[in-house]
């Protein structure tokens, strides 16, 4: 294997780790939120005082899950799709229909990613906090996790499409 195969393979290679990393944070924003709700229904039910913290938390936190760890979840190929047909493709044929169809991924990653940018930039900008009266945080807290996380998924979209044209030409798998 030739010096640009090699730095294009493990280019690959660093993005899967890149997003694997983001799944380890994502790991700990759940631990966080099985904590932060544990607290609450503990305050609320046994000693009658609910936290008004806790749900806003557990909120960002999940939105941060969903978006942080939507590249790892790309890079095990576990995104839903109508796998009843797509699974009795060959290997060869489920690239094509990938790489036929990722105008369409790279469409919506490409308008998220500028939209998320633009609202993370205006909740800087403008010092934005939560409606939550009891702590009102920065939504940048939040907010940074939208283009951050798609900026991640939008990577692995590169090198799912850079595998799938390798496996078009039968150099990957």
């Amino acid at each position: 294997m030739g010096k640009g195969k090699k730095l294009g393979w493990s280019m690959l290679r660093w993005i899967d780790h890149l997003n694997e990393a983001f799944a380890y944070i994502v790991i700990i924003f759940i631990l966080v939120i099985v904590a932060s709700v544990t607290y609450d229904v503990i305050g609320r039910y046994f000693f009658n005082a609910p936290t008004f913290w806790s749900t806003q938390l557990s909120e960002w936190l999940l939105c941060g899950t969903v978006f942080l760890a939507a590249g790892y979840a790309l890079s095990i190929d576990a995104h839903v799709r109508v796998d009843v047909i797509y699974s009795r493709f060959s290997i060869r044929n489920q690239a094509i229909i990938e790489l036929a169809t990722s105008f369409i991924f790279f469409a919506f990653t490409g308008a998220l990613l500028w939209g998320g940018g633009i609202m993370a930039w205006e909740a800087i900008k403008q010092g934005e906090t939560s409606a939550n009266l009891t702590v009102p945080w920065p939504m940048i807290l939040v907010l940074w996790t939208i283009p951050v996380g798609t900026a991640l998924l939008v990577l692995q979209g590169i090198a799912r499409f850079i595998r799938n044209i390798l496996i078009i030409r039968g150099e990957g798998s």
